[in-house]
Parts: C-alpha cells; sequence; structure tokens
C-alpha cells in the first residue's frame, strides 16, 4: 500500500470541494483502517525459555495446520518441537518460529504422521 500522506492530500483536494466534513473524516479513517489492516503485525509465536511453553499460537494457527496436516497430531507434535528446542542448544534459538513449526509439521506430514 502507498504511504498514507499522498492518499490523505488526494482526498483532501477531492472532497474539499465536493463533499462534506463529513464524508472527507469518513473517508480518512476507513483510509486509515485500511492501512490498519494490512500493515497490524500478526501475533507472533515464540518460544518462552522461562515458561517453557509456546507464546502467541492462536486456535486459527491450530485449525490451520490441522487442515494442512491432516495425519499429524499437532498436540505431540509441539510436545516433540519444545523437547527438541530445549535439547538442542544454540540449535534450538530459532527467530522465525512460525517457519520452524510448518517445516516441522511439514516433515512429520511426511513421515506418515502419527
Amino acid at each position: 500500500m502507498a504511504p498514507l500522506r499522498p492518499q490523505i492530500e488526494r482526498l483532501l483536494v477531492q472532497y474539499a470541494e465536493s463533499r462534506t466534513g463529513e464524508e472527507f473524516y469518513m473517508a480518512v479513517l476507513n483510509l486509515l483502517a485500511a492501512k490498519h489492516a494490512v500493515s497490524k503485525p500478526k501475533c507472533a509465536i515464540r518460544f518462552n525459555y522461562e515458561t517453557v511453553m509456546w507464546e502467541g499460537i492462536t486456535r486459527g494457527d491450530l485449525n490451520r495446520w490441522g487442515e494442512a496436516y491432516p495425519a499429524v497430531n499437532l498436540e505431540v507434535e509441539l510436545k516433540k518441537m519444545k523437547e527438541w528446542i530445549l535439547n538442542a542448544g544454540a540449535n534450538g534459538h530459532k527467530t522465525q518460529w512460525g517457519r520452524f513449526i510448518t517445516n516441522w509439521l511439514s516433515r512429520a506430514q511426511n513421515r506418515g504422521g502419527k
């Protein structure tokens, strides 16, 4: 999406003469809402080493993974991942946890899952 400032300036010109202040206000709000929806970061999945728990995994994540990897028992695989992370030393420190999880689940699916 293009930067907001030029879009707002275009709206000012477009609405200044032909629209009411309320219509302009609503157009700017809609523009900001669209920008926010596009750029809003998703809740990041991460592994908390202090609590030894996954954080940020949503019901939507679990549903998507369940559909994408039907042969995989997600609960079991997440526990296996946790154990691998705890025992992998420096190799267990990841930055892209979502990618790590989907790669793991993909390999588990290819092995036949359960």
